[in-house]
């Protein structure tokens, strides 16, 4: 990039409010994303292991999100529910 450019850019002054918008609409496409991947490795596990221990769900479970949502903190509490429905067949739709 030329000096010229980047001098130019740098001068960019952002509307804090159009920014936010950005954010706000990034945030959200991201959230979706996250939701999908999450929806789909549960069923993925289910569908696979339904009837096997709950702790060895658990283990598949983190251990493909962890693969699929790089970086993302998963609450150990709700996947362990999820992990007991699987083992117990009770895990739904």
């Amino acid at each position: 990039m030329s000096s010229r450019r980047t001098e130019l850019m740098a001068k960019i002054v952002w509307d804090k409010d159009a920014l936010n918008k950005v954010l706000e609409d990034a945030t959200s496409k991201l959230q979706e994303q996250v939701n999908l991947a999450l929806q789909s490795t549960i069923r993925e596990v289910r569908d696979e292991m339904t009837g096997q221990p709950a702790a060895t769900v658990y283990d598949e479970l983190v251990r493909r999100l962890e693969t699929r949502i790089e970086g993302l903190q998963f609450n150990e509490a709700e996947l362990r529910t999820v992990a007991a429905a699987i083992e117990d067949g009770t895990l739904e739709e």
